[in-house]
Parts: structure tokens; C-alpha cells; sequence
């Protein structure tokens, strides 16, 4: 995880918790379909079910596109 996003997303747990909410963030590499396990088998062992999962995966290239 880039340094940046880690910060971000650290950030965004401590503003949710004080906010009354419970929050934690967890760092995958979901590439494959073991590390997506092992991020969903983290996520039940510290709240004990999911009930909604948000794919934010993005891409963005660095190659030039003219319009």
C-alpha cells in the first residue's frame, strides 16, 4: 500500500471513530483469489460477518492519451 493511501485511510478511521462509529482499515493485495480470501477471512475474524463489500479498485495509466 503507497505510504499515502495508508495515511488516508488511517485518517479516515480515527475521524470515523470519533464519531461513534466502529472502523478499521485492512490492506490486501487482491490479485489473486488467496489474498481476496485472506482479506475477507480478516475481516469476519475482527467483526464476525460482512454486510457490504465496495469494490474501489482502480486503474490508471500513465501513458499519454490525446483527445
Amino acid at each position: 500500500m503507497h505510504a499515502f493511501v495508508a495515511q488516508t485511510a488511517e485518517a479516515t478511521v480515527r475521524e470515523l471513530r470519533q464519531l461513534g462509529f466502529v472502523a478499521e482499515a485492512f490492506a490486501a493485495a487482491i490479485a489473486d483469489s488467496h489474498g481476496a480470501n485472506r482479506l475477507v477471512g480478516r475481516v469476519i475474524e475482527r467483526f464476525g460477518t460482512i454486510d457490504i463489500a465496495v469494490n474501489n479498485a482502480g486503474y490508471r495509466s500513465a501513458a499519454y492519451h490525446p483527445d
